[in-house]
């Protein structure tokens, strides 16, 4: 982890942009879950950046896994698919 802090540190402490979220949690057992939770509090305590995770569905199940993760996170988000059948969709 101090070659992360080291590398944020000298970039003026970036945003992070995790995309493909949901591959970080692997098969999604319990242990592996706690892991990447206590991985992102981590980064998340030393790094000082903020960190944004992209992905599907299965990437919230870090956050549900987390209490305190979770209560860190500002904002969760879900982008429906778009459906350009609907006149409505096909205006924005």
């Amino acid at each position: 982890m101090w070659r992360v802090k080291r590398f944020l540190h000298d970039l003026g402490r970036p945003k992070i942009v995790l995309d493909e979220a949901q591959h970080l949690t692997g098969r999604g057992t319990d242990r592996r879950l706690l892991a990447v939770a206590n991985w992102l509090k981590q980064l998340l305590n030393e790094g000082g950046s903020p960190i944004l995770l992209v992905g599907t569905d299965e990437a919230r199940q870090v956050l549900r896994r987390d209490q305190q993760l979770a209560r860190r996170c500002f904002a969760c988000f879900r982008l429906r698919p778009f459906d350009w059948d609907d006149p409505a969709e096909q205006a924005e």
